[in-house]
């Protein structure tokens, strides 16, 4: 009986020694851009999530150490997710930074361009010419009496 607990406690230590490790390796995730690396991550950190479940509930000896181990496993879990959402977050941010930076770098050229043009050829030629397909399909709206308010 005295061994049967002593070895249920070392795997309680090892697990969640296990699961302080995988918490910790995904804290400072929030680097990484590699989609595998990432989606591994998260596959790893799950499976400790539910081996840990797993192991406290193999040991609960009433129905309200079961809920515990229940509520324990939910709240990891959601716990992993907003994490997993904030480093989601963090990389839309920088893609939506990287598009404005990139037409703001656009419209500092075509007013650059403007700025230094000396005739009306000059001008037009700072403006880029428009997709004759929408320029058709603006003049179809207006011949249907659609654009512009009216529809």
């Amino acid at each position: 009986m005295y061994k049967k607990i002593k070895e249920n406690n070392k795997m309680k230590k090892t697990i969640s020694i296990i699961a302080i490790i995988a918490l910790s390796s995904s804290l400072f995730a929030s680097n990484i851009d590699n989609k595998i690396e990432k989606e591994s991550l998260s596959h790893n950190t799950r499976i400790q999530i539910l081996q840990k479940a797993d192991s406290c509930i193999k040991h609960a000896k009433n129905i309200e150490e079961y809920k515990k181990c229940e509520n324990f496993e939910k709240q990891s879990r959601r716990d992993f997710r907003n994490k997993m959402k904030n480093m989601s977050f963090s990389e839309m941010k920088t893609k939506i930074l990287s598009k404005i930076n990139n037409r703001l770098g656009k419209l500092e050229k075509s007013k650059s361009c403007v700025e230094n043009a000396q005739s009306k050829k000059e001008l037009k030629s700072c403006r880029p010419k428009r997709n004759k397909f929408r320029e058709m399909g603006r003049g179809m709206n207006r011949e249907m009496g659609r654009g512009m308010g009216r529809e």
